[in-house]
């Protein structure tokens, strides 16, 4: 049922079966009452639960786009130097030593950009790296 009051300079419209109340005020803008209700509570989160579902889904989306992207690591903790001659001599399976600690220092690159520091260490007879700095890559 709609009832209508007329006041002095307003006019309030309210239906029982509708959540708001327009209030016609000749001095001030329109600005509709809401008055909430069990239900509408209820949809409302119902809508609020939806949406942050589907913006949690897109981000995944989002991030699960380049999960399987390839990436090529490289661990640099050391340098050679060597002569023309004993390049010319280098073949599959030559060993080569490289001069390196525990502790010194090492960078960790992502497809040959600079995307972590390190340091070498040892574990159980293995070679590993302790990650000391993330880098910030610039685009």
């Amino acid at each position: 049922m709609v009832q209508k009051e007329i006041e002095s300079n307003n006019i309030k419209i309210t239906d029982e079966n509708a959540p708001a109340v327009l209030d016609l005020s000749i001095n001030r803008p329109f600005v509709p009452k809401f008055e909430p209700d069990e239900q509408n509570n209820q949809q409302l989160l119902s809508r609020i639960q939806e949406l942050l579902q589907q913006t949690k889904k897109e981000a995944k989306d989002k991030q699960n786009r380049f999960e399987n992207f390839p990436l090529d690591m490289t661990v640099e903790f050391g340098q050679i130097e060597i002569n023309n001659s004993d390049l010319k001599n280098i073949e599959n399976g030559i060993d080569t030593k490289v001069k390196h600690n525990i502790g010194d220092n090492v960078n960790i690159c992502l497809n040959g950009h600079l995307a972590a520091k390190g340091k070498l260490m040892s574990k159980d007879g293995k070679l590993g790296v302790l990650l000391t700095q993330i880098v910030k890559i610039e685009e």
